[in-house]
């Protein structure tokens, strides 16, 4: 399913998001409404089933960063909101 996973310790960059499922015990036992992150360091393969999007990773597996990128916005150039990205760095558990 996955081509490559996130690794503790590592800073990764969003380059998308979606309402995502998730899985329980059983591959069969959905659970919609998950929110899954594309991530610009790892692209994954599409799903076999409709709508064929590509495999994310729960958003809720990640930490924010330690500081608000939003506090520099001056700092960096002007940028629609659709195009700022979010680095996550994700949790061991």
């Amino acid at each position: 399913m996955y081509a490559g996973l996130p690794k503790a310790g590592n800073t990764y960059t969003i380059r998308g998001s979606t309402v995502g499922v998730g899985y329980g015990a059983g591959f069969s036992d959905r659970q919609e409404g998950e929110i899954a992150v594309y991530l610009r360091e790892i692209v994954n393969p599409k799903s076999g089933k409709a709508p064929f999007r590509e495999w994310g990773f729960k958003a809720e597996r990640f930490r924010p960063l330690e500081e608000d990128l939003d506090t520099n916005v001056e700092e960096r150039p002007e940028a629609e909101p659709a195009e700022r990205e979010r680095e996550l760095v994700p949790v061991e558990r």
